[in-house]
């Protein structure tokens, strides 16, 4: 229904004008997981449909009620890259050395020798052979076969049985689900009443979803239990399994740290736009969060209250992206690409994105089409789309579009293939539509120019910065390119560290008890 900008601000005014930290079960309170759950129904980024009369009414009044809370309370001023590089984790330390590394089947995208590579997770499981013990489990899907073998060995969590709970669990459990019903209630009409929206499906959404958060909470339970680790580390936390995770260690007073795994920009669900953070934090949300850049962190700082130390985003670096390119194919250009991009004028490496506007658009390969014939375009597909086996974004699809377009030099296969950091140093110039890969690529030094308007929302600074720009029309991205802009000098507003050395300082002040 509502592009992320609109939700985002859409719910920092439900957060506001209902109250949403009322409701609590206990001490917990039930807003970060009815905030995701709500937000499920309501998102919709595609903004190639077009909306009706009611949806642009709705998103005016939602305009005119953000603008007024964010004049009455304004969001904070953005921390400095110095003081970003020096802080260290406040609250909660580990009382173990063990670190217990959750991870996703389809974080598995990357085949190396050695089996399937997690490229977010697995370089943090390699930082810590050696130094700290560590195990790495995931919950099981149906990719959990065919992302075998694994470059790092990973463990399954038992799945949701039919345990016999205490009684005081299944207490809780029937708290949440009243408490869920209440607030369903009061959003629906509050929703209908202010904006026209009608969600009357929402109470029985929420209860099937809360159960199921409850029910994974207790499995993961009884699986740290066993583990024994002083942090956890989790990647896309809001994942609903992540959550019941982040639920579960809490709930047994172990640190939680959520692993950037891709661009969280200005406006996203899972990091801005949390108006009331409690004193003590969300206890559904991770104690910290593991961020690559000061932009990053500064995203999550700004909708933080002054002086707050739960919750609290710190700096890591993106070294990630070296460990995943020398897992795969060590520190050279593999050959194959090599001849691909050998006798070109310019390379450019595409990301695609999982939406049709936001793959190879009509925008796209008419520019592709009618640039020099000297320009190669490496066109990477999404890896997630890889994983579930999107046919549209397949290499074969991509290959036979750009070949109907009439384009001259491209590459899908081993772009999508390869770990970004194989192709990163070779590239001249780096399109997409808004994807978070802009801030990988300015690890390297690499200008984006985007083409999809959503980029506002999500990496505006890129553009006001100097470091991206922003075509509407094949004329103008060809221009873009061609225009040759120099990445600029951004050490003074932007600190992406690729060297491990950052991420292991954070590591051992959280597990100091040791």
């Amino acid at each position: 229904m509502f592009p992320t900008r609109t939700l985002l601000k859409l719910l920092a005014v439900l957060e506001e004008e209902l109250d949403a930290n009322q409701f609590t079960v206990g001490n917990l309170h039930l807003w970060p997981a009815l905030r995701f759950l709500l937000a499920t129904k309501l998102q919709d980024n595609d903004q190639s449909k077009p909306r009706t009369a009611g949806v642009v009414d709705a998103e005016a009044e939602i305009e005119r009620r953000f603008e007024a809370l964010i004049q009455k309370s304004p969001s904070r001023a953005d921390v400095s890259v110095d003081a970003l590089r020096q802080a260290i984790p406040k609250g909660p330390v580990g009382q173990s050395s063990r670190v217990l590394v959750f991870v996703r089947a389809d974080d598995h995208n990357l085949k190396t020798a050695r089996g399937y590579y997690a490229p977010v997770t697995d370089p943090w499981a390699e930082l810590l052979t050696g130094r700290w013990p560590y195990v790495k489990a995931e919950f099981p899907n149906s990719l959990s076969a065919t992302t075998q073998p694994r470059h790092v060995m990973t463990l399954h969590v038992p799945g949701v049985g039919h345990d016999r709970h205490k009684p005081e669990d299944l207490a809780q459990c029937a708290a949440m689900l009243q408490v869920g019903r209440v607030f369903s209630v009061q959003v629906i009409k509050w929703l209908a009443v202010n904006f026209g929206i009608g969600l009357p499906e929402l109470t029985e959404v929420l209860e099937n979803q809360l159960t199921s958060l409850w029910l994974q909470k207790m499995v993961y339970r009884s699986f740290i239990q066993s583990v024994q680790p002083g942090l956890v580390l989790v990647t896309c936390y809001y994942f609903p399994p992540s959550i019941g995770m982040v639920w579960a260690a809490r709930e047994l007073g172990v640190p939680v740290a959520d692993i950037q795994h891709g661009g969280n920009g200005a406006y996203h669900i899972g990091y801005t736009h949390w108006r009331h953070l409690p004193p003590g934090g969300y206890q559904l949300l991770p104690d910290y969060f593991f961020v690559w850049d000061n932009l990053s962190a500064n995203n999550i700082l700004r909708w933080q209250p002054p002086g707050a130390t739960a919750n609290q985003p710190l700096l890591t670096g993106r070294f990630g992206l070296d460990y995943g390119r020398r897992a795969a194919v060590g520190d050279g250009l593999p050959p194959a690409l090599g001849q691909v991009i050998q006798g070109g004028e310019k390379t450019i490496l595409v990301t695609l994105q999982t939406l049709a506007s936001t793959g190879l658009s009509p925008l796209l390969l008419e520019a592709m089409r009618t640039a020099p014939p000297t320009w190669t375009w490496l066109v990477r597909g999404h890896p997630i789309a890889q994983a579930w086996c999107n046919k549209d974004l397949m290499p074969d699809a991509l290959n036979a579009a750009l070949k109907a377009a009439g384009v001259a030099r491209y590459e899908t296969q081993l772009t999508t293939t390869l770990p970004l950091a194989a192709l990163l140093p070779h590239v001249n110039h780096h399109v997409t539509g808004f994807s978070g890969t802009v801030q990988e690529c300015a690890a390297y030094g690499v200008r984006t120019t985007f083409t999809h308007p959503t980029v506002w929302s999500f990496f505006g600074n890129y553009i006001e910065m100097g470091a991206a720009d922003f075509a509407a029309t094949a004329e103008e991205l060809v221009a873009s390119i061609a225009a040759n802009k120099q990445f600029p000098d951004l050490s003074a507003v932007l600190f992406v560290p690729r060297e491990d050395n950052v991420a292991l300082g954070v590591l051992s002040q959280i597990l100091k008890a040791t």
